[in-house]
């Protein structure tokens, strides 16, 4: 047997040095990667005044600003104050309902053009028992896109958003789906 270097002797690795390789990689990976991501926050509107980033008007404090950190939650069966996002405010998603207790109507009042409200990937969920959902109107708009979504409307209510754009240069996916007969509209205006 010829005298090779320490390393090369044994064809086989300690269980050791075989740990020790399992986790080095197990660490490449994880660089490479990326930890997964944390699920949304559910963030509910309890409405003390009409503005979206006002922290009292929600549980837990207002959504924060950006596309992936909160879910807006309205499952009122009244609501006082119907929330104002003008100032390009952005939510991961939002959802209307709980699915089984009647909800009262919504209607979200966004700004114009480019500072209409952002929604992210976890787009739009309007449930069962959910009254009519309405983002934007005529004058103050809609709806960017931040990410390709889902729009589903699983009540026997309307969906209705005003001029829908893209919040960035990228192209995103919109899919509309439910298993109610409320239906979805998107109008341009």
């Amino acid at each position: 047997m010829k005298n090779h270097p320490k390393f090369f002797r044994s064809p086989k690795a300690t269980p050791l040095r075989a740990g020790n390789l399992l986790t080095a990689l197990g660490i490449v990976f994880f660089l490479l990667l990326g930890s997964p991501a944390a699920p949304a926050a559910t963030k509910t509107w309890q409405g003390t005044s009409v503005t979206w980033a006002t922290a009292g008007n929600w549980n837990g404090g207002a959504p924060a600003n950006d596309l992936v950190t909160d879910i807006a939650l309205f499952n009122s069966g009244a609501y006082s104050f119907q929330p104002t996002a003008t100032t390009a405010g952005s939510v991961s998603g939002i959802i209307s309902g709980d699915g089984s207790t009647g909800t009262a109507a919504l209607t979200i009042t966004t700004a114009v053009t480019t500072n209409r409200l952002r929604i992210g990937a976890n787009g739009i969920v309007v449930k069962a028992n959910s009254g009519t959902v309405t983002i934007g109107n005529a004058n103050t708009q809609g709806a960017l896109l931040g990410a390709s979504q889902a729009w589903q409307n699983d009540s026997s209510s309307l969906l209705k958003v005003y001029s829908v754009g893209n919040a960035n240069t990228g192209a995103y996916t919109l899919t509309l789906s439910g298993t109610g007969s409320g239906g979805t509209t998107i109008s341009n205006a």
